[in-house]
């Protein structure tokens, strides 16, 4: 299917593009050098069969997330990585990160070109340059998306039942404690695995910060810095490069 989009494209696509004008050598379609022919039927097809060949691979996670996550998974709201669990999931982007980096590597060239030979200025490329980031974002991290459902009943419910148990320990802590009166059943008072009433507020807590995604920093950071690396050098076209990294520090300082 995919060496079946590119050939189409291929045959569709005018041979006359914007990118083959530097190497003609005539006026005619034909009389294009060998490094124009290179670029137009070996590595710009390679390229865009290799593109389609990672976003099938990002169509079929996704597809498996799906699946996955329609199943009777069960769920540990309390648990420490926020995500019931789920939160190795936030290593995915990251296997992507190559990936964004090429893309972002062939936008930033032609908008370098667009600077360099068209008299672009780079701050007209800004929106662009978000465009891109977004972009990348919203399709790189949508696999890790189709958890929320999943991560969202788990989390209402849980707020109910753990709701349900801080109310029921605070009920028997104070006949006990305040008014001292006898307990007919006080095994939830000393129930090792809850613990006193500050571990059940803990608990009642942890499960409230619960994630709707298995997205976390480490997942964003990931894909941002693929992305923006090459426009790094874009925007170093027209801003000093040492002035550019001292604004970023400060910003972050």
């Amino acid at each position: 299917m995919i060496l079946g989009l590119v050939i189409a494209w291929q045959t569709v696509r005018p041979s006359e593009s914007h990118e083959l004008d530097w190497a003609g050598q005539g006026s005619t379609p034909f009389d294009l050098g060998f490094g124009a022919w290179w670029y137009a039927w070996v590595a710009r097809p390679i390229f865009l069969a290799l593109l389609l060949g990672w976003l099938w691979r990002l169509i079929l996670i996704s597809v498996l997330f799906r699946r996955i996550s329609r199943l009777d998974l069960a769920l540990v709201p309390t648990h420490p990585d926020g995500a019931g669990g789920l939160g190795f999931l936030e290593r995915v982007p990251t296997l992507f990160s190559p990936v964004v980096f090429a893309i972002s590597a062939v936008l930033a060239s032609r908008f370098a070109h667009d600077v360099l030979y068209h008299g672009v200025h780079v701050k007209e490329l800004y929106p662009q340059m978000i465009a891109a980031l977004v972009v990348a974002l919203i399709l790189f991290l949508a696999p890790l998306l189709l958890w929320s459902p999943l991560l969202a009943a788990t989390r209402r419910r849980a707020l109910m039942e753990y709701g349900a148990l801080v109310g029921e320990h605070g009920r028997l802590v104070r006949p006990r404690w305040i008014q001292r009166e006898p307990i007919a059943d006080d095994s939830l008072l000393g129930a090792q695995e809850i613990g006193p009433v500050a571990d059940t507020v803990t608990l009642y807590e942890t499960v409230r910060k619960m994630r709707s995604a298995p997205i976390g920093r480490s997942s964003l950071l990931m894909i941002l810095l693929a992305a923006g690396v090459p426009m790094l050098a874009v925007l170093a076209i027209e801003i000093p490069i040492r002035q550019l990294l001292m604004k970023l520090l400060t910003t972050l300082a």
